[in-house]
């Protein structure tokens, strides 16, 4: 039945009914099933199989092939469990065309009492021969009253099989109890379900009616009915999220009363002048949609995607000079201290020469500097901030909060972002990811915002050459990694743990560091990982960033937004342990500057995985060989790990489905979000995601 998890608050309109109302559930397994999100009869329903098993092929004992997985129905000749201390447990029937055994190896106390002669039993498993005799093995079985009875709970048809729970099987919700659970609750309910759809809507949309799918998701004539009545549920679903959406987008507009901020005539062609680089065509058009956005009374809700070094940071502070000549503040929120004062000290140099006053507020900021900053943003003498969660905090006020930039947005929920947009009055809204999000799961994530994306990079930038190798050539990886420091470059080397659970391998950073030491004699190297103390973690970043150190051995932290233009080689340990959108963001950290980047994908094929899956872990790495677009990796990406995995559970923002699959859903999406707006009546996002 899964774990209990951020589901969406969606369920089957007529079936809100506690679960207690079914035979069988009290108190203790009503708990227990809440445990796992199941509350109302409409969750249950909504209960997805995890799988199914095709025990529909119903035939005689006589025409039963060996290795065939067959349904017999069968008069109970014999049944006797041998002596104690052993379990097993014999059944001997026929159904008048020849002979079956049935041995079941454990519970012969419960088959004792269940069976008796002269019973009709349909069994279901696959067909071995013993001993000259045909046999099944831990048969599935249940009763027939009469041989013209139907079957079809646990055998004689397509039976599903739920994902089970110790909290569940302790109440005695075993399998064979669950399943039999569904089927009252299918039996008795189904019916009942209201459905939201017209017929019109399901016939262009070829969806078939919800009544009907309730049954066929759980108790299929066939598996391919089973995936029809999965993704007619799937819409639902998906109509209720974007419903949400709509509604949240025009409830924003309707507060309207956004300050109106005009193109800038100071400040944006001051700073424009002082930059060594010509922003790309890209960046020119983005940055004319949100500078149009910030000039509306309405709030602009905007996500800005882009890929590796497309420069989004430039639009964001074109952005922010906007918002700050028009008479606003300006909060930007990064996932990490270290990020965030990666941004301070950039935004510094940049604007601080314009006049403006700049502060960091992060976790760790000092008790003098912290009030400092606080009065200056309750008073309005601070014009841009970056911060942390700590902008989160309730002593953190604005005298006039007018732009809201969030970076890395998908390292935040849905409900960070809301907590710092409430800030303000009515601000206006950039949110900003450089991890690429295929276009299925950025209209779910933020199927609220107007989407832009960036996929040009400046230009003069080379593309980084990348190259996958077994660790038995670290020799020869390390000699060119030494060769680049000897010519004055940097390097990362990312490893996938903090600390190592086998030392034979180079697998944390913590050993490894060590290792790197001996490797790369007369070089520095510094270690960076998410349990060092901020302070620690931003000198080393400093040292490595002016040369003091030059080699950095890491975690994931440098992930993003690090921009070190001297380094010129990444290294990832392991390479097979990450997602193919995370390495790729792994490898934009390097190439930054004029000097060709390298990035060197160490491969272990036994690390995880052996065989035939540890040669299509080579495989998948060998993708980022020939591929440098981060949203065609990110694609391939979600297809291989699925949402969850490709943002991990906490990113997704709530947004974990029961029965909506993406991406294999993104025409039920696009559907369902069309729907939505037409409905709610409300503009709908613009979307140049392509």
């Amino acid at each position: 039945m899964g774990e209990a998890g951020p589901w969406l608050a969606w369920t089957v309109s007529g079936c809100e009914a506690p679960v207690t109302v079914l035979r069988g559930i009290g108190v203790h397994r009503a708990a227990a099933l809440a445990g796992v999100g199941i509350e109302t009869v409409g969750d249950l329903l909504c209960n997805r199989p995890r799988r199914y098993l095709d025990r529909s092929c119903v035939t005689t004992v006589a025409t039963a092939l060996p290795g065939r997985l067959v349904t017999v129905v069968v008069r109970v000749l014999e049944a006797r469990a041998d002596v104690p201390p052993s379990q097993r447990f014999w059944l001997r029937g026929t159904d008048g065309s020849a002979e079956l055994s049935c041995v079941w190896f454990q519970g012969s106390r419960y088959l004792r009492a269940a069976f008796a002669v002269g019973d009709l039993v349909a069994v279901s498993g696959r067909v071995e021969r013993f001993q000259g005799r045909l046999q099944l093995i831990h048969p599935e079985h249940e009763w027939v009253g009469d041989p013209g009875d139907p079957v079809g709970l646990h055998t004689g048809a397509v039976v599903p099989l739920y994902a089970g729970t110790a909290a569940l099987a302790e109440t005695g919700l075993r399998p064979r109890a669950f399943r039999a659970l569904m089927r009252q609750a299918v039996d008795g309910w189904a019916a009942a379900a209201v459905d939201s759809l017209d017929q019109a809507l399901r016939a262009r949309l070829g969806l078939t009616s919800l009544a009907e799918a309730l049954v066929e998701l759980h108790f299929p004539t066939q598996l391919a009915r089973a995936e029809a009545a999965r993704r007619r549920l799937a819409f639902d679903e998906l109509l209720a999220y974007q419903r949400r959406l709509a509604e949240a987008r025009r409830s924003r507009a309707r507060h309207g009363g956004s300050p109106v901020l005009p193109p800038s005539l100071r400040l944006v062609p001051s700073w424009r002048a002082r930059l060594p680089f010509t922003l790309t065509p890209a960046q020119e058009s983005v940055a004319a949609e949100i500078i149009a956005d910030l000039a509306r009374p309405a709030p602009m809700q905007r996500l800005l995607q882009g890929d590796v070094g497309s420069g989004k940071t430039v639009v964001a502070v074109l952005a922010a000079l906007t918002a700050v000549e028009g008479g606003s503040q300006v909060a930007i929120m990064a996932p990490t201290e270290l990020l965030a004062a990666q941004h301070y000290d950039l935004l510094a140099s940049w604007l601080g020469p314009l006049g403006l006053r700049l502060e960091l507020l992060a976790g760790q900021a000092g008790r003098e500097p912290r009030r400092l900053a606080l009065h200056g943003l309750a008073d309005g003498g601070v014009h841009l901030v970056v911060g942390t969660h700590a902008l989160l905090q309730p002593e953190v006020q604005f005298a006039r909060l007018g732009l809201v930039i969030i970076d890395e947005q998908h390292r935040f929920g849905v409900g960070q972002r809301n907590a710092l947009y409430r800030k303000g009055g009515c601000p206006h809204l950039l949110v900003m990811t450089a991890t690429p999000i295929p276009r299925s799961l950025a209209l779910t994530l933020y199927g609220d915002l107007d989407l832009s994306v960036l996929t040009a990079s400046p230009p003069g930038r080379l593309p980084v050459r990348t190259a996958v190798r077994p660790a038995t050539r670290r020799q020869a990886i390390y000699q060119f990694v030494a060769d680049q420091l000897r010519a004055g470059h940097r390097a990362y080397v990312v490893f996938p743990w903090i600390e190592a659970t086998d030392e034979t391998e180079l697998g944390s950073v913590v050993a490894g560091a060590d290792q790197l030491r001996g490797w790369l004699p007369g070089f520095r190297v510094g270690v960076v990982h998410g349990r060092l103390p901020p302070a620690e973690k931003a000198a080393v970043m400093r040292q490595f960033a002016s040369g003091q150190v030059q080699v950095l051995a890491t975690t994931t932290v440098v992930e993003v937004g690090v921009d070190v233009p001297a380094a010129t080689v990444m290294v990832v340990e392991h390479a097979e342990r990450f997602g193919l959108a995370q390495l790729h963001q792994l490898r934009g950290r390097v190439g930054r500057g004029d000097a060709q980047g390298y990035c060197v994908l160490v491969h272990y094929p036994a690390a995880g995985a052996g065989g035939s899956q540890g040669t299509a872990a080579a495989a998948r790495l060998a993708t980022l060989c020939q591929v440098n677009d981060g949203f065609a990796l990110a694609q391939a990406d979600l297809e291989q790990r699925g949402a969850g995995e490709f943002l991990g559970r906490r990113q997704t923002g709530g947004t974990e489905f029961r029965l909506a699959q993406l991406p294999t859903d993104r025409d039920l999406l696009e559907e369902a979000r069309a729907e939505a707006w037409l409905e709610a009546g409300a503009a709908r996002p613009a979307d140049n995601l392509g």
